[in-house]
């Protein structure tokens, strides 16, 4: 929830971050703020984007973004929702969410919580490595309605790759999952947003699948959907 070069940024300097992105629109600040480092960013795919954005979201919200450092790890600023003042923001005790925008494309990462158990406002900061889950190709101003659905929009049988279009209620998030007929889990994706997931055929180690009938499930808020999926190498 990948086969190529891996290109990892590891901790050597820390870049404060918060500013020159242009993709993600996180909320204005709030004054109370909540640092997260991402200390490693792992993609089994060369990007040649030298303006990469790192957003953080609480569910839709963006709550936080900016630019990717080239070397070391790279801070960024949350802000706390402030109900005096008005102020939309993360609400504390909630899961955070991790985008990567890079190649104008929006990749959807899993998160390894080195300091914090992956919630806002636990500790007096978290640290973070990311690693991609799957491509999310999110159109601008979108305008999803607030429904619940899983479509194909890719010809079936599929060779490589499968796009799949995902909506679900604005104030929603869940889970997508890949399964393979024996049951077993090949890959899984936070999913926070209506969106079109890009699935590359491959597993969560990087390994090509061989043809076969794969399941894709995606569960919000207790409810279930279901695609089924035939590649044919």
């Amino acid at each position: 929830m990948r086969s190529g070069v891996i290109i990892s940024f590891f901790i050597l300097t820390t870049t404060t971050i918060g500013w020159g992105q242009t993709h993600f629109q996180p909320v204005a600040p709030t004054g109370l703020p909540y640092i997260v480092v991402v200390n490693a960013v792992e993609l089994q795919q060369t990007i040649t984007d030298t303006n990469a954005e790192i957003g953080i979201f609480d569910g839709a919200l963006c709550v936080g973004a900016g630019m990717m450092a080239d070397s070391g790890s790279t801070q960024i600023t949350t802000w706390q929702g402030n109900s005096t003042q008005g102020l939309p923001g993360f609400q504390p005790g909630n899961p955070m969410f991790f985008n990567l925008w890079a190649d104008s494309m929006e990749i959807v990462c899993d998160a390894e919580f080195i300091t914090g158990n992956g919630t806002f406002g636990y500790n007096p900061y978290t640290v973070v490595n990311l690693t991609p889950a799957l491509t999310a190709i999110v159109p601008e101003n979108a305008g999803f309605p607030p429904d619940f659905e899983l479509t194909i929009l890719s010809a079936s049988p599929f060779n490589s790759r499968v796009v799949l279009d995902i909506r679900i209620p604005d104030s929603e998030s869940g889970e997508l999952t890949f399964f393979n007929l024996l049951g077993q889990v090949i890959r899984r994706a936070a999913v926070n947003r209506s969106q079109r997931l890009v699935w590359d055929a491959k597993s969560a180690t990087g390994e090509d699948l061989p043809s076969g009938i794969y399941l894709a499930v995606l569960q919000v808020a207790g409810e279930i959907t279901t695609q089924r999926l035939v590649l044919l190498r």
